[in-house]
């Protein structure tokens, strides 16, 4: 990442097996987010990263697309296989994190289920990084899949504010909207609170 960036975008997606009914609609909604963020003035030249896991292989598939520029991802590019080394992931997307020179950035991991195949980095070890990453004013969002995220991102040290549970067919919207919030976090330095993105009037009374 250039030394003259100040913000940037970084996404981690779960690829493991148990993605499949819901892969089309993750794929969409990162590239929503994407989207979403070169359309904002603070954002349009943040560069952003994509990275992939399951217990096969982690694989980067974008690596700092200018978002004003973003290059969409297929649901056909990479299918879901394999189980959810979680902290494994964590690890090594905090080695791309380390290597960043930006003030800013949003750290954004999507998941559909617990941590379940990781062989090289703890828990702890992950949530140290996680804790390392906010730390640095960094903006770290838990999203999980139609499941409840809260009891695992917690794990991580992960703060309520930012971690949601989203159903299928909402992902796509909460991520488009979470895009704004980012661009809000890139102008001002202040987390949002992931939470109020899907709430209604009625809600927020």
């Amino acid at each position: 990442m250039s030394k003259k960036t100040d913000y940037a975008a970084l996404v981690l997606l779960d690829r493991s097996a148990s993605m499949a009914t819901r892969w089309t609609e993750a794929v969409a909604s990162v590239n929503a987010y994407a989207e979403g963020l070169g359309k904002e003035k603070a954002t349009k030249n943040a560069p952003i990263t994509v990275a992939v896991f399951d217990s096969v292989s982690f694989d980067v598939i974008r690596t700092n697309v200018i978002a004003k520029d973003w290059n969409p991802i297929s649901d056909t590019e990479l299918l879901p296989r394999g189980n959810t080394p979680l902290n494994d992931a964590i690890g090594k997307l905090n080695g791309i994190v380390e290597k960043s020179n930006v003030k800013r950035a949003s750290v954004v991991i999507m998941t559909d289920g617990e941590e379940n195949a990781s062989t090289e980095v703890t828990k702890k070890a992950a949530g140290d990084m996680l804790e390392a990453m906010r730390k640095r004013g960094y903006e770290v969002l838990f999203l999980g899949i139609d499941f409840d995220n809260w009891h695992q991102a917690s794990g991580y040290g992960n703060l309520q504010a930012q971690t949601m549970s989203v159903g299928k067919g909402q992902v796509t919207n909460l991520m488009t909207s979470n895009a704004v919030y980012s661009s809000n976090y890139a102008s001002t330095g202040m987390v949002s609170n992931i939470n109020q993105l899907n709430e209604t009037d009625d809600d927020k009374k």
